[in-house]
């Protein structure tokens, strides 16, 4: 393996060890909220995603950097809760995203 290839892989490493904290704080922010992992939740998180989506194709459309970086972030915070609801568990939490 090559320097390069090994620095590509340490910064995809950390990127994925940042996303997976991501989801565990945004979790435990829902959690502390009272939002807990439940089916009912699913058609108003679905709707979130919808929106945030939205905002963020908006976002580029417009060339806003500002709001483009806030509506990934958003969509990984939305998205990631939605996917646990959907799979009725954490287990997304178990390990970093793998393939980035």
């Amino acid at each position: 393996m090559t320097t390069q290839t090994q620095g590509t892989m340490t910064k995809k490493a950390n990127i994925s060890a940042a996303i997976l904290e991501l989801y565990k704080q945004s979790h435990s922010f829902n959690l502390i909220a009272g939002n807990t992992i439940d089916s009912v939740r699913i058609q108003p998180q679905s709707n979130l995603v919808t929106e945030e989506t939205k905002e963020m194709v908006l976002a580029a459309l417009e060339k806003d950097n500002i709001e483009k970086v806030d509506g990934c972030l958003d969509g990984l915070v939305t998205c990631s809760n939605l996917v646990m609801l959907l799979e009725g568990n954490a287990a997304l939490l178990a390990d970093a995203p793998m393939y980035l």
